[in-house]
């Protein structure tokens, strides 16, 4: 990977994503709890939980963005036949 693509694909923080997907970051940090968020790149393992800073990679976000089912998707209903 060049210099130029690593620096395009920097981490960022939770509010950053939140900022970026245009939610507030409390939904950012509900959709990481739930599962809902990709996997942090970075996870920040070695705090205690509450003093965790995770960061994801601008691509990971860019691959969420594309494969989220959007607003007003329910998850919670079965598919239809």
């Amino acid at each position: 990977m060049e210099t130029a693509e690593i620096s395009q694909d920097r981490l960022l923080t939770g509010p950053e994503v939140a900022q970026l997907l245009k939610i507030d970051p409390a939904t950012w940090r509900g959709y990481v709890r739930r599962g809902y968020a990709p996997k942090a790149d970075d996870p920040d393992d070695t705090r205690p939980v509450q003093r965790r800073s995770p960061r994801w990679r601008l691509s990971t976000v860019a691959e969420y963005l594309e494969k989220r089912k959007g607003q007003g998707h329910r998850s919670d209903l079965p598919g239809r036949r």
